[in-house]
This record gives structure tokens, sequence and C-alpha cells, in this order.
């Protein structure tokens, strides 16, 4: 690297060193002087994406020369913010200061790290003087993002660490132990030796290592000899078969080129080319033609017996072209060794092509309207059953038969590829045993130029997206299509609607895609999106063209159901039994993708079709459709009867005219066309392409009259009730020639109609963010053990509370049976459950049930209780449908057994469970909770725990309660009728609940006081280490010397100053910055509280940080003193969570009468503001275990002030000027500001935990420049730190620039804070002016405005630069600390003050004011 920037200190905490991975990432790089020419080779060399930004006039030649090369993309312009939009890192080099500071804002706002060359306080990171690697070595700061990224990269680090990790570093503790022993005085060289150990030992061999080998060690580190090898206990060695193809050491991917370097022993075969047999850092064997089995089994057994990796490299392509090498990989795998394949040197061939033959089973058409796959089918297909959906579904194929996937997520929070990167992460191969590499990129334009230059290597790829990225690939995609290159597009096909936020079935993008050269092959249901993805990678490799194969992302790619899967033995079984030369040398997509649907039709025990058609043979009207609308068409068609059928469009482009003919009945009179495409006045293809049918040769009878339809957005129109409507007003002598299908027919009766026999139905409502999301997943694992399922989740993130409702169907026999094959929303459930009950305000739940079906709530209220919680719309519902209503109280059962014994989510969802296996259809209660118990019993190792959890379910199940009938239910017809469905919205990132977003994840338990003693009497044993304060990063522990009382100890206002010894603590603190005091609750009113609430002040509670790793002891007194803020003010989304632990039937009207009653409770909370400890000591029926405190009750926030003093002058302390906050409720009860107390109570000696925070409260860089400080009250404090700075520098004999200090309060007499000091100041003329205004001194009220606009002339003179007017100094800043009221008038001032003389009009100046606050000159700090 040609130079490196030292990494200065960075307060609170070291940095972490670390080499990025910017490989393939968007870099932006603002600057063209010498450094930005540095920055842009670091990138490149890291293989990223460089993005410049520089005029022309500022550009070396050393870019210039770069920029030519098309090394980098370079705007001739100035920086913009647009130029942030989706880059991974921002680095600045040169330019204005004010450039650099706005780049680093902007990028901070955005999440974004930046490097700023010549400001490092503005860096979240610094370039480092280490070798280079294709990765960029940088030291991850403390400032801007830097605590952010750092947590963030150790997290990762901690999650890739091997399982071996924390064993093989106690290991290590051992060894280095043994050699002090051995050696005491050899201190350097067992450090040395230490490091080469863990440099040249395998996590895996360090955790496993004994005494013998601690010994060993040690014999070899006194006699100073070699570092012995690990001995190798049963450990089976890796054997790597890599292809050399063309023999280019170029193309080898990353993993052949790593095995061969190495590699114990490469075996080579005869016509390998050197360049790649140089490559070779072990031994080398090259065989001769005549090298039999037993031979290289003689070769590589030894070798792989001891643990160690062998390659076997192939000449060309004999890895996917020698069956003889399947057969030895076939070998060495069935012996148990580990065996990997590096198909690495691409060639340009095929990774596989399929022979051309016809099936045994013929094209076929449905004479019913039945869906495709039936009972027999799913019986005959050779897959084996999985709980799957159908992006994964998809996903299994494509990563199967490829050996590199691009993936593109679009939508926040999709899953778009996120199952491949797992598989790739956990070391899954491919069909064929090859490694496979997945690459998730940024979706732009150009974003699929990736996909086309790895196919120009010959790559076998894959893409997996959503539709929304389609549009932005299309330019690449007919590049692709026009080389002929294989390849399979699945897509996702969704959309988002602008007024709900709801995903909803849209093939608007896809269909932008159908002149591009792809094929288009359309799927219907999870087990289509399995089928016919790999009919589309086959008939790709059939065709040589790329394909694109879309399904309902919507529905179809997150519904969960029973479906047959192909493993991947069989796939590859069957690719290569098909693999012959092809009988010609290309096909056209449409005959070879109905070649692949015949070659494949055994295997799936159905024959797809290209068209498919179900109905009566002789039907007059049709429907045309794809995907799972034409599922829905079929149901509603068999439902209506009569002359109706349906076509299924599989293949949509190339649009085959003769096979769609073919499929057609020649009865037809009407045609109706679903066309999502279609609608604002045009058609879509897919009519267009019916229609042009019916002109051409190829059809010869009557031209059928043709009708389009779409369906709505509504979530409840994809139902086939609503297609009922299509079809009746198809029938109609005048129908509407455009019809659109809504919600409106579809109902609890309608869903009835449509129920699948053998199939029952239940819905589970949740709020996302409670205990009880789990149940759903937990009810169909248990169900899918001996049943096929299937279960949809729609969830409405577009609100403040998130809802899930989890859509349940099952069959009642063994999976021999037919699968449910129904997707859409129930509306006509047989069991329902409501687990929070504030979920009936919201909808009306009782409208997703049947007649007579089961609905359970989850509460502990009963009867006039219960009643006045549900809705008279809910109620009416459920006495029209004469609904069987059940209470069962999960929560409260779950509390009462989870008191020191475990999570109580475990418990509620446990209970739930049971109640639904009790109450479900079709369930054997008896066998099912012997599996439930068993389950239990396999997964909890502590057998009291074990019976607490069966009694908790046992107690929760006889717990369930029948409500009798309802009294009254009176529906006002002017009252807007509640939602009874939930639609699927966009999954926003959820929102923390926590007081603070980076609090950390914790969890809690409450032991009694002898069993936190072991931690503390052997320390070594548990790696015991004492803190004040381990939960705070950063912090510091300061002595108080000084509490001293400024205003009159008659004076309402108790001010005071607070001075803390820092000597010995490493802080370092700059001008303008915030002290964050973590204050402690007042120690006798903890002790009042837990002796109150019944806990024991010495019970021990541990804190089990999850990031960490790490547990934290303290007792109860501690952790309420120390951390819970229980004398903090709570939020609604506590007494929400108290409605639910209130048992007492007035208490819980009370506090439902506050949530319900906004003016109610805004009344209570202004007047008496309570506390956390008031609400539970005024409901005392509400007991939330000391667990669920923790979790309920967040942290005390550390309080910040700005510091008071300046380090230069007061090196060893740090000041603080404080205001007591103190206040009486109306009925009389003294209140005090959490900190301001404890700061107050502070004597010298006691130790507080301080941290420190940056300010926009910055000293100019210029010692010159004019200072105009501004403050109300303890606003003074920062000023304070300025004029001392100003001072120490005037000591040293520096020119130091004009200061004046406006300082307001009441009273001179009683609130002139520090004014004997101000005073010396100004007398020494470090202060210039100091203004004075004491409001209530006089008759008249002079505040600091007033003072300011006195001085208009010389705060113009001050201020502006001479391009403004100004005569004088100029370059000056202004700042204001206090209270927000005065901001207004101040501004106003400064502003008249600038256009006084007239020279400046006055929207000119405000203007200039403006720009001051832009540039950091006017600054405000209110509150």
């Amino acid at each position: 690297m040609a130079s490196a920037e030292e990494a200065p200190p960075a307060r609170g905490g070291a940095s972490l060193i670390l080499a990025w991975n910017i490989t393939g990432k968007d870099v932006l790089i603002v600057g063209g002087t010498n450094v930005a020419s540095e920055r842009v080779l670091y990138a490149l060399e890291a293989d990223a994406r460089v993005t410049l930004v520089s005029p022309s006039n500022s550009i070396t030649s050393a870019l210039r020369s770069r920029i030519s090369r098309g090394e980098l993309t370079w705007h001739a312009r100035e920086f913009t913010v647009k130029d942030l939009k989706n880059k991974a890192l921002v680095m600045v080099a040169g330019g204005e200061e004010a450039l650099s500071r706005r780049v680093a804002s902007l990028s901070r706002e955005r999440g974004i790290p930046v490097n700023v060359a010549d400001i490092p306080e503005l860096s979240d990171f610094w370039f480092m003087s280490t070798y280079r690697d294709h990765a960029l070595q940088v030291a991850v700061s403390t400032n801007g993002n830097g605590p952010k990224l750092a947590t963030r990269i150790r997290q990762t680090i901690a999650n890739t660490l091997p399982a071996e990790a924390g064993l093989a570093i106690q290991n290590l503790s051992l060894i280095r132990q043994h050699l002090r022993s051995v050696a005491p005085s050899e201190d350097s060289r067992r450090a040395d030796f230490v490091a080469r150990l863990s440099e040249s030992w395998s996590f895996e061999s360090l955790a496993k290592i004994a005494q013998e080998d601690i010994d060993r060690l040690g014999d070899a580190f006194v006699a100073d000899g070699d570092l012995p090898a690990p001995k190798r206990r049963g450990v089976s060695g890796i054997l790597s078969y890599v292809s050399a193809g063309s023999g280019d050491p170029e193309l080898l991917v990353r993993g052949a080129y790593k095995s061969l370097l190495e590699a114990a022993l490469v075996i080579g075969d005869a016509d390998i080319p050197q360049e790649i047999l140089d490559l070779v850092g072990g031994e080398l064997v090259v065989l001769q033609h005549s090298t039999g089995r037993s031979q290289l089994e003689d070769l590589v057994l030894p070798f792989l017996q001891q643990g160690d990796e062998v390659v076997r490299l192939l000449a060309r392509d004999a890895l996917t072209s020698n069956p003889a090498i399947l057969e030895e990989m076939k070998l060495f795998r069935d012996g148990g060794y580990a065996v990997h394949a590096f198909p690495a040197v691409i060639s340009s061939g095929p990774v596989f092509e399929i022979g051309l033959h016809s099936s045994s089973i013929p094209p076929s058409v449905n004479t019913s309207a039945d869906v495709d796959v039936s009972a027999q089918s799913f019986a005959l297909h050779a897959g084996t059953v999985q709980q799957i959906n159908g992006q994964t579904a998809a996903a299994h194929v494509a990563y199967g038969l490829s050996d590199l996937s691009f993936i593109y997520p679009v939508t926040t929070g999709a899953e778009v590829g996120e199952v491949m990167q797992k598989w790739e992460k956990t070391g899954v191969s491919n069909a064929f045993g090859n490694s496979h590499k997945v690459v998730s990129m940024s979706t732009r334009s150009g974003a699929a130029s990736a996909v086309h230059g790895a196919l120009s290597t010959g790559s076998s790829v894959t893409a997996v997206l959503s539709s929304t990225a389609l549009t932005l690939m299309i330019p690449s995609m007919y590049e692709i299509a026009r080389a002929r290159k294989p390849v399979v597009f699945h897509v996702s096909a969704q959309a988002i609607a602008a007024d709900t936020f709801s995903i909803v079935p849209d093939i608007k993008s896809v269909i932008a895609a159908v002149y591009t050269g792809f094929a288009l092959l359309s799927s219907g249901t999870v087990q289509e999106a399995h089928d016919l993805a790999l009919v589309a990678h086959v008939a790709a490799q059939i065709a040589q063209a790329p394909f694109l194969h879309f399904f309902d992302g919507a529905r179809i790619a997150s519904e969960v159901t029973s479906s047959k899967i192909l493993d991947y033995q069989k796939l590859a079984t069957l690719v290569r039994r098909s693999v012959v030369e092809p009988k010609k040398k290309h096909f056209d997509a449409a005959t070879a993708t109905d070649e692949a649907m015949s070659l494949l039709a055994a295997t799936f025990g159905h024959r797809y079709d290209l068209f498919e058609y179900a109905g009566p043979t002789d039907a007059e009207i049709i429907v045309v459709a794809l995907g799972p609308v034409a599922k829905l068409a079929q149901q509603a068609a068999k439902h209506i009867g009569g002359s109706t059928g349906v076509l299924t469009v599989r293949l949509l482009r190339p649009w085959s005219a003769a096979h769609f003919i073919a499929a057609l009945p020649t009865s037809v009179k009407k045609l109706v066309v679903i066309d999502q495409a279609g609608g604002n006045g045009g058609h879509g293809p897919l009519f267009l392409d019916v229609t042009a049918c019916f002109y051409s040769k190829a059809w010869t009878g009557r031209t059928p009259v043709i009708l389009t339809a779409r369906f709505s957005e509504e979530p409840g129109s994809y139902h086939p009730a609503a297609v009922e409507g299509l079809l009746l007003n198809a029938a109609l002598a005048r129908p509407d020639f455009d019809y659109l299908i809504t919600a409106e027919t579809v109902d609890t009766d309608a869903d009835a109609r449509y129920s699948q026999d053998g199939i029952h139905q239940a819905v589970l409502w949740d709020l996302q963010e409670t205990d009880t999301v789990d149940v759903a997943q937990a009810v169909v694992g248990y169900l899918a053990e001996d049943r096929l399922t299937q279960v949809h989740v729609s969830h409405d993130d577009a609100q403040i509370d998130p809802v899930s409702v989890s859509h349940v169907r099952y069959a009642q026999g063994t999976t021999a049976g037919q699968p449910p094959t129904s997707s859409y929303l129930i509306h006509s459930a047989e069991y329902a459950a409501v687990h929070d009950l504030s979920l009936l305000q919201r909808y009306n739940v009782a409208k997703s049930v049947r007649s007579n079906g089961i609905l359970v709530l989850n509460t502990h209220l009963t009867g006039e209780n219960l009643e006045k919680e549900i809705p008279d719309e809910v109620k009416a519902e459920i006495m029209h449908k004469k609904l069987r209503v059940k209470t069962v109280d999960a929560t409260g059962t779950a509390t009462d057994f989870t008191l020191f014994k475990g999570a109580v989510h475990q418990y509620v969802t446990l209970i739930l469970t049971a109640v639904f296996l009790k109450l479900a259809p079709e369930v054997d209660f008896p066998a099912a909770m012997r599996r439930l118990g068993n389950t239990i019993a396999s997964t909890e190792p502590d057998r009291s725990i074990l019976a607490t959890k069966l009694g908790a379910i046992r107690t929760g199940v006889a717990s369930i309660r029948d409500v009798g009938k309802f009294q009254h239910a009176a529906v006002s017809a002017d009252a807007k009728p509640l939602p009874a469905i939930v639609g699927n919205s966009v999954p926003f990132e959820k929102l923390s609940l926590k007081e603070d977003d980076n609090e950390e994840d914790i969890q809690s338990r409450v032991t009694k006081p002898h069993e936190g003693i072991w931690p503390v009497l052997f320390p070594e044993a548990y790696n015991t280490t004492v803190n004040l304060r381990p939960d705070i990063p950063g912090a510091f522990k300061v002595k108080v010397t000084e509490n001293r009382r400024l205003t009159p100890d008659t004076y309402d206002r108790n001010v005071f100053h607070l001075e803390m010894d820092i000597k010995g603590t490493g802080m370092k603190y700059e001008i303008g910055e915030a002290l964050g005091v973590h204050g402690h609750n007042d120690p006798v009113a903890v002790e009042k509280f837990l002796t109150e609430y019944g806990v024991n002040p010495n019970h021990i509670v541990y804190v089990d940080r999850r990031d960490e790793q790490s547990s934290e002891i303290r007792t109860a007194a501690q952790m309420f003193t120390q951390i819970v803020d229980v004398f903090g003010r709570p939020g609604r989304k506590f007494y929400q969570a108290l409605l639910g632990h209130t048992r007492d039937p007035l208490q819980h009207e009370e506090v439902h009468n506050l949530l319900s009653n906004s003016e109610l409770m805004t009344r209570f909370v202004e007047e008496e503001t309570p506390t956390y400890a008031d609400l539970l000591a005024k409901f005392t029926s509400a007991r939330p275990t000391v667990e669920q405190l923790l979790n309920l009750i967040p942290a005390i926030k550390p309080r910040h002030y700005s510091i008071s003093s300046a380090q230069s002058m007061h090196p060893d302390s740090v000041h603080l000027l404080v205001v007591l906050v103190d206040w009486k409720t109306k009925s009389g009860s003294d209140r005090y500001g959490q900190c301001t107390r404890y700061l107050l109570s502070t004597r010298v000696g006691d130790t507080i935990t301080v941290t420190l925070k940056p300010s926009v409260m910055k000293l100019p860089k210029s010692l010159t420049a004019p200072v105009v400080m501004s403050g109300l009250g303890t606003g003074m404090a920062p000023f304070r730190a300025f004029i001392q700075e100003r001072a120490h520098w005037k000591s040293l004999g520096h020119e130091v620039g004009p200061m004046t200090l406006y300082f307001g309060a009441r009273f001179r007499g009683m609130e002139y804070l520090y004014g004997e000091e101000m005073e010396a100041y100004h007398a020494d003329g470090v202060l210039t002016h100091l203004r004075l205004a004491f409001s209530r001194d006089q008759k008249e009220k002079i505040y600091i405005q007033h003072r300011i606009a006195q001085d208009g002339p010389m705060l113009k003179e001050w201020m502006l630069d001479s391009e403004h007017g100004s005569q004088g100094v100029g370059g000056g800043s202004f700042y204001l600390c206090g209270p927000t009221w005065p901001v207004p008038d101040v501004r106003d001032a400064l502003v008249n003050a600038f256009s006084a003389d007239g020279d400046i009009p006055l929207d000119a100046a405000a203007e200039l004011l403006e720009d001051l606050k832009e540039r950091e000159r006017y600054i405000l700090e209110v509150y």
C-alpha cells in the first residue's frame, strides 16, 4: 500500500482491525486528488466496483488513465446525495471541508461507513499498512457508525467460529500454563511458541488435545525443537476432484486453486498442462494410463486416514464426461470419506445434455375440473414428502442443477434466495456433489450483466429473484437470449399495492420480459414450483436457450405445503440416465419444453402440458388463465357445473398457437381470458396471443366471443367464490367484456362450499410481538408427522401492532392421501383461536369460522368482564353462527408455572398447542399428547422443568371453559364494520419496543442467594470478572471531588456544580462534548418496593447476554437500584402488558378504561406522572414475575449533560452544571428527575459511571475566529468550557479571537451562574463582551434576544464574510444553548442585524443564516 493512515486512539475501546471483503460491492470515492487515486487503487485491488465523483478540472493524471482504461465509473460533476444510493462504502479524498462534512453526515444518516482523508474524526474506519489479498485492510473506529459496525462484525465473527473454538482457546490457556511451569523465565519465546501453535494447529486439533499432547509440546519447547504436528485420532481426510479443463490456471475457481496449493498429495492424469502442475504445493504423483483402481487406493488411503487432503487432478472435462470418474468418486464416498468436486476450470460445453425420447405416459386431457395433481398422481410422484414453500421448492432444484447462483432480493425482508445462502454456508453440495457458490446482487440498472458474464465463461448458472428486479435486467436478457445461453431465472412474481402496502400476485414485470427471447414457464402450486423448475432446467439444456420460470410470489412463494420433493441423488440419477448426444443441435423452446415434460412424466406421476385443459370435452365457455388463478377457475367451474372448462397456460413464451388450439375443445363459444397484465384500457400479451390464434390457419371453427377479466388488489378476491361471478357473467347473453373480479361474494358460506373432502381448516390469530406466534408452527409440526398439511401466514406489518393470521389445512388421513391444494385464505374454519384478546377490537374474527365451529379465546376473563371485551359486531356474528366459544388462560397458567422455572413463551406455546390438539377436529388427542410429551422429554434435560412443563400443559387443558350465550349484541347501522381478513403486507423491519435500539438481547433468571456464590468462590473456573457496569461499553468510573450548590438555599431552583476526578481512567473529552451519567435509583425506595412486591432483595439475578455469551450476576436490590428504571414513566405498552396480568375484575376494568379512553389516560399521566412502581402498587392483583418485569421495564437510560470544563485547563477533572428537576403531583406527592436526584445525593468520594457523547457544540478551528455564545440557565455549561479553552491558548501566548457571551436567567442575585468567573474573563479580555439579561430584575422583561438585537452591527461584522458586506474580521460562529422557546426571536434578531443597513434584503439575510447553519457556524443545542 502506497501509504497508510495512523488510526487515532479510539475513546471507549480499541479499534477493530480487519480485512473487509468488498468484492462486487459498490464503492463511492469523492474527490480527484492523489489521495483519491490511492483510494481508487485500494478499492480496485479489493475487486470492488468503483464510482468516482469529481469535476474534470480536479482529476489527477493517474485517475484519468484508470478512467480511460474503463476501470471505474466517473461522474464529472460535484457530489449530489443521489450518489449514495446502493453504495456499500464511501471515501472522501480532498475538496472543501464543508463538502467532506456534508458527505460524512449524509453517509451516516444512511448507515454507510465513510472514510474522510483530511478529517480523521469524521471517519468510521482507517486504512492499515498491512498486506492486501483482495480485501480492504481497515481499522473500524468508535465514531459515527463505528460502534454498530464493530458490534455487527464481532457478532459475525462469533457466529462463524467453529463449534470447537471455545474448547480450543481453553486448551491453549492450559498449554500456556504448562509451558510457564517448565520454563518460567522464557516469556518471549513462550509467546512465540504459542502463537505458532495457534496458527499451525486447527481448532479441531486444539479442541481434542490430551494431556500427553501437552507434555509432548512442553518437551519440544524445552528442547527448542520444531513444533510437533497434532496426532491423528481417527480423522478422515478429504478427497477433492478438480478438472483441468483447457489448462488455463486463470480460470481456476478459488476452492480448486486453494486445494492444489494446500493438499498433501495431488494425483494428476498423464496429460495435465505444466501450468496447472506448477501450482501444486505438496507431493505430486502423475498417473500413467495403465494405473488401476487398486494402485490408486494404495496412493490415496494412507493420506486420507491421516486426515490429509488429497486432490485428484483430472484432464480436461473428465469430471462431467467420464462415467468411470463418477464410479471412482462413489467408491471413496461409500468408503466413508468426504469427497468434494470442483468443475473448477470452466469449459465451453454444457454441464449436462438431455436425450430426447418419448415417455411412456402420453399427453392427457382432464375431463373433470378437479385440481391437476390428484391424489393418484401425488402418490405416483417419485419424490418424498416434505413441508416446503414454493420459493424453497424452486430454489432446491436451482441449487441442485447449477454451480453458481445469483440472487436479487428487492422487497424489504424478502426471503428470495435466503435459503440458498444458508445451504452454501453449511457446505451443501449440488446434485452432482460439486460445490455451489451463491452471490447476492444489488438490484440496479444492468443487474443481469453478472449473469451474462458468468454464462460467457461456460458456468452452469441460475438466478433467483423477485419480479420487481426484472425490468432492470431486460437489456442483459436480450444479450443472453441472443447468445443462446442455457440459464434459468426463477422469479417470484409479486407487486406491492400502493394504498395498502399489501403484497399481491402480479405478473406485469414478467410480461415486460416477453420479447427478450426468454422462454416463460408458469407454476400454479408449490408442487408445480418444484416440478416445473426441473422442467425449465432440462428444457434449457435441450434448447440451449434461457428460461424464466415464474410463480405467485404473494401466496405460493410462502405457502408451506406437503409436497413431493426429489432428493439430489434422484435428481442426479435422473439427469445422468438421460445424458446422450442430442439429436439436433438446437430445438425451439416450445418443443424442448414439451419434450422435457414428456421425459419427466414418469417421475412426476403426471404428464404436464404446455396448455392443460380441464373440463367437459364439449364445453362452450372456457376460461384461459395462468398459474394459481387457473386453479381457482377450475374449482369454480366444478362447483357451477354445466358446460364450462378451464385451459391452464404453462408456457407463455414462446407462444405455440398449434399447442393452444390442439388443447382447446372445438365446441367453445365464449372464451374468458383472465389477464392480470391487462387493465387501464389495454390488453396484455395473453389476451392478444389467444385472440390471434383464432385468426390463424390452424383454427378452422367458428371464432368465439372473447372476454377479458382481472382480479382486484383485495386479498380476499383470490378465491373460487369470487371467480363464480366471472363465470356467471360469461353465461349472460350480453356479458361484461372487461370483468373485475372482487371479494364481494366471498363469505363463510361461499368458502365452505369449496372445502376439500377430508381436509380440515383452522385459523390462528396472533400479535407478532407476543409469546404466541410460535403456536402455529408447533401445531403444524405435530400434525405433519402423520398427515399432509398446508399453512400460510398472512401478516399485516403496516400498523403499530402487526398481526399474523395462520391459515392451517390438514388431511384427516395419513400421508398416502391427497394433500390440501386450496391456495387461498380460509373463511370457514372449523377451529379458530385468538391468542391475544385485543385483536377482537380490530378484527371480526368470528367471520373466519363456519357455523357451529369452535372459537377459542386466550384470556383469564370470564362472565360479564369477558363480554365487555368483545365488540357487539363480533358477538352478533358468534350468535348468528352459533359458535362454540371457549376460553383458556394459557398466559396465566404459564406465569404460575414459570416462577424461576424458565421462559413464559415456551409454556404458553406448549399449552395453546395442546389446546389445539384437544379441540381441533380429527385429532387423536391421547396419541398427540404422548407424542408431545416425548418431544419435550427429548429436548429438556432438567427433569424438574420437564415435570413443570407437563404439569402446565395438564393444567392449561383442564382450564378450558365453555362461554355461555351472550345477553345482547346491538350493532349500530352506522358503525364501520370491522375487517375480517388480514392481507399480506410488506414485511417491514420491526421497530424495537425497547427504549434504546442498542439495548442488548438479554434473558434473566432469579435464584436463591447461595446459587450465586459459586462464581465468586471459583472465579477461575467461571471466568469471573468484577465490573461496576459490564453492560455499558466504553464506560468510565470517576470519583466526585466537589458537589456545590450555586443558587441560594432559599431559592426555588437548586443549580449545583459537580467536579469529578478522572485521573487514571484514560478519559479524553473534547470541547462541547456531553457527559452521560448512568444514575441509580434511590436504594431506600428500591428496598421498599421489593419488600412490598414480595421479592427478597438478596436473591440472585442472572442476566444472560446472548450476543456476548456471558452472564452478569447481581442481587435483586442491585438490579433494581442500578439497572431497572422502576421509577421511570411507563408507556402505553406497559399498561397493555399490565392488563394481561391483572386478575381482580375491578382493577382490570380500571386499566382497560385507561387504555380505551385517551383523555382519561392523558389526565392521569399529566396529573400524577405515575411510575412503574406506582402502577404495580396501585394494581396489586397484577404480579408479573421478576423475570417478566426485567423484560417489561427498560433499563435506566443515561442522562447527558454538557461538560462545563476544558480539559486543557483541567486535565484531571471534568465539570458539570446541573439543575435539580422536581415537581409535585396533583395529589401532593413529591417527584424528582431520576438522574438529577442521583447526582444531588452524591458525596465527595462517591464513584459514578459515565460515558462520553459527541456534540455539535464545537469551537471554530481557527483560534482567531469570533465566537458568539447565547446561554440560558444551565445552557451556560458548554460556554464556560469554550471560554476556558480560549483562555488556555491565550496563556500560552497565542492570539485568540473576540468572544461575546449573552447569558439569560430570572434574577442576577439568584442565578448568575459562574458570575465571578465570567467577570474575571471579561476583565482579562478573553471575553470581549458580557451581555446579561435577567428577566425579572426590572419591570419590563429583558431576554437575550433583546441584547442580541442591540448588537446588530457588531454581529454582522463578526458573522458575515467580506463578500456579504462585512467590514470586520468575519468568519464568526453563533451558538445557542438552552430551552427551545427563544429560537424564533434569536433568529429574527440575527436576520434583522444582517439586513439593518439595507444592503442585504430580508429574504437574502435569512438565506445567509441558513447557509451559516449548513456550514456549522449557526449552531443550536436546545431542548
